[in-house]
């Protein structure tokens, strides 16, 4: 599973990134290990455990609540996901998406309607690529 490296190796070669989105499973890009490019802002799904502090005798304790994961929430609708958070949030666009290559065709159209188009694709397994959108 090469994809990852090769993402980030294209990805740092790049002269117009300013800014990426890894639209990805958790932990399936090595992130800032391989891109050592401090003028470049990161991002990618929020995996953390929803936990919930609870107060006892002894301290703090931790306990999972119950809720849907960034990534989680992605994968059951990766359209409507970043529909939301680029139309109707205030997150700003990237320069560049990361995704792999079996999300659905109306998000694919909707980061060509969006300004995008497809950079590059990387093999990573053999149901899956990696994919780089970039601005045009």
């Amino acid at each position: 599973q090469s994809a990852p490296l090769q993402v980030l190796d294209f990805l740092s070669a790049d002269p117009s990134l300013s800014s990426v989105d890894f639209l990805t499973p958790c932990h399936s890009t090595p992130f800032h290990s391989h891109l050592h490019r401090p003028d470049v802002t990161m991002r990618f799904l929020d995996c953390s455990p929803l936990l919930e502090a609870l107060r006892n005798l002894e301290g703090m304790n931790f306990s999972i609540v119950h809720g849907i994961e960034e990534e989680d929430m992605f994968f059951k609708d990766d359209f409507s996901f970043v529909k939301s958070r680029y139309l109707k949030g205030t997150a700003r666009w990237p320069s560049h998406f990361v995704t792999k290559s079996d999300v659905t065709e109306e998000l694919k159209d909707f980061f060509f309607e969006n300004g995008y188009k497809l950079c590059a694709s990387f093999f990573h397994t053999h149901e899956s690529k990696m994919t780089v959108y970039c601005l045009l």
